[in-house]
């Protein structure tokens, strides 16, 4: 059968509906996910604002302040601290939404736990190599998360831990769920 949003050919396993950048998975989730996230920023008491660019950073000229070259940022935290951090700074994320199943990770895959998710943090690295206070977020289709992501994501539980008294254990369950 054919996608009737893109018109490419649909797998036998209806991996393709999960991918298919016309259709209204992609965009649904990832907004579920990135909305999820900034629920969790805000019951640790910090201010975030959801679509917001940020200026990448250029060695010869500094900040750029041309519009047009800015990049949408999924959620800007003003002030964010990790655990012991004296001085809070800007950060922009940027969540990816990646297909668990593609051809082209296999062999990577069956080699490495998170294969996909780590690869694709660090191909938004490359992306926007020159940003300051940038973390890609990757989750893929089956719930696996990157490295950034979770270790964002241990950091936010062990504030929530201090301000709530409640087990560390629970709290990275509840953001994992």
């Amino acid at each position: 059968t054919i996608c009737m949003r893109c018109n490419k050919p649909m797998d036998e396993y209806g991996h393709h509906a999960l991918q298919c950048a016309h259709g209204p998975h992609v965009i649904h989730r990832h907004n579920a996910i990135r909305d999820k996230i900034m629920e969790y920023i805000r019951r640790n008491w910090m201010d975030c604002k959801k679509e917001q660019k940020f200026k990448p950073y250029d060695y010869n000229k500094g900040y750029v302040e041309e519009i047009d070259r800015q990049i949408p940022g999924d959620i800007m935290i003003e002030n964010w601290r990790p655990p012991k951090a004296q001085k809070g700074k800007q950060v922009f994320i940027d969540v990816t939404v990646s297909n668990t199943f593609p051809k082209t990770y296999e062999a990577g895959q069956a080699k490495q736990t998170h294969y996909i998710t780590d690869k694709r943090e660090d191909d938004k690295r490359s992306k926007y190599p020159n940003v300051e206070g940038f973390l890609p977020f990757a989750i893929d289709t089956m719930g696996g998360i990157g490295t950034t992501f979770k270790q964002f994501l241990q950091q936010l539980a062990s504030k929530e831990m201090l301000f709530t008294k409640k087990p560390y254990a629970l709290l990275i369950h509840q953001m994992r769920m």
